[in-house]
């Protein structure tokens, strides 16, 4: 934005000093004339750089409030279980919060997402554990912005995340599909799938090779749609 304002400058100042040379060498009534095309160019400039900076201004606003999200996929787990494996966390890129958040995720392309999760909203920058998450490869979020009045979704697949726009009405339609999978909400995940690598590494004597092999479990009994 800056560097954009800068070349809107030397342009302006370019004009008006070429205005004022050639000003120089243009005697009476040519020069009364001159002066009155020339100032009405420079009141046509002078409007449309306040006009464009508006536009920049107002641009730079949107994007500070606009929140967005990403995925990391192979940081290392907080967990008691962080030797075994890593974790996925969500995070927020941006300066706004990012509000009333939902994910789903699918383990392969050919299968279907998972249920939508009820979660949390994240402050600026904040990152969280998504312990329960696992072997994603894809993953959604839908949010919405503080005041309520945007509405996203951050796609992660492969090392890519995009983020668009949606409607309020989708996003609402996202949200009851959530409310009916509300005993399986993140908190309760995080709970069940404790419970369930502790049953499973007493049950396999902590072979771990083994109790990942029935991660596809604990999502068939918690998420699968």
């Amino acid at each position: 934005m800056f560097s954009s304002m800068l070349k809107v400058i030397g342009i302006i100042m370019f004009i008006v000093g070429t205005y004022l040379f050639i000003m120089r060498f243009i005697p009476g009534k040519e020069m009364s004339d001159f002066a009155t095309y020339g100032g009405f160019i420079l009141g046509i400039i002078g409007l449309f750089f306040t006009l464009y900076t508006t536009f920049q201004n107002r641009k730079h606003q949107y994007l500070l409030n606009s929140p967005e999200i990403d995925f990391t996929l192979n940081e290392r787990a907080e967990h008691w279980a962080s030797r075994y494996f890593d974790s996925v966390k969500i995070f927020n890129k941006t300066e706004s919060p990012a509000e009333n958040i939902l994910i789903r995720y699918r383990q392969l392309d050919l299968l279907p997402y998972s249920k939508w999760v009820l979660c949390f909203s994240l402050s600026a920058h904040e990152k969280i554990e998504l312990f329960w998450l696992r072997y994603p490869d894809a993953i959604q979020a839908a949010y919405h912005d503080r005041n309520k009045k945007r509405y996203f979704l951050s796609t992660k697949h492969d090392s890519l995340c995009n983020t668009i726009s949606i409607t309020q009405k989708e996003y609402v339609k996202i949200v009851e599909e959530g409310k009916a999978n509300r005993n399986f909400n993140d908190s309760r995940l995080r709970v069940n799938f404790e419970n369930f690598l502790n049953r499973k590494m007493a049950q396999f004597n902590n072979d771990f090779g083994r109790v990942e092999k029935d991660f596809t479990e604990f999502y068939d009994s918690n998420l699968k749609k």
